[in-house]
């Protein structure tokens, strides 16, 4: 089992923290996500060989754990921060099913990944399905850390952030 330092992070609901948590954890190593390619690169980025530039190399994050409110159970995600997206994954990530791999990047924009079996499942978005919880779906709202909630809950969420953009219109 892996042991986390508590922050005071850890002090304010999931729910409410914003994004991108800063954890001043150390990296593991330094991986090329995305190698660079030889080949010359159309209007789209796109190179003669299929490949794609434009994508972010990153270190590889260590993984957070979460406990799940009401559950036995530990919620994990790497959470990675660059100015470009993202692939892939980076290789070699300790993640169990389940698992999500977060990248914020860009103005705001977010990619989403889930661990499923050996591979990881991308273009995961709000109201996702968890693997193995089926009463659990994932949460993803402007400012707020992706996580695994029931359905109710999410429902609960949403009220309160249509509730809270009127009053502010």
């Amino acid at each position: 089992m892996t042991t986390v330092e508590l922050t005071d992070k850890d002090a304010t609901p999931l729910h409410q923290q914003r994004f991108p948590l800063t954890f001043p954890l150390p990296p593991q190593s330094k991986v090329d996500v995305n190698p660079p390619t030889c080949a010359s690169a159309d209007a789209d980025g796109v190179t003669k060989d299929g490949g794609t530039e434009g994508y972010a190399t990153v270190t590889t994050p260590n993984r957070q754990e979460h406990k799940i409110r009401n559950l036995n159970l530990t919620m994990g995600r790497f959470i990675t921060t660059h100015h470009l997206p993202l692939q892939q994954p980076p290789p070699r990530l300790r993640a169990v099913d389940g698992d999500l791999y977060i990248h914020h990047y860009g103005n705001k924009k977010v990619q989403i990944w889930l661990k499923e079996g050996d591979q990881w499942v991308g273009d995961i978005s709000d109201g996702h399905h968890h693997p193995l919880l089926q009463d659990y779906r994932l949460f993803v709202a402007d400012d707020i850390e992706p996580t695994w909630v029931t359905k109710k809950t999410r429902s609960t969420y949403k009220g309160r952030i249509r509730g809270h953009q009127k009053s502010v219109n």
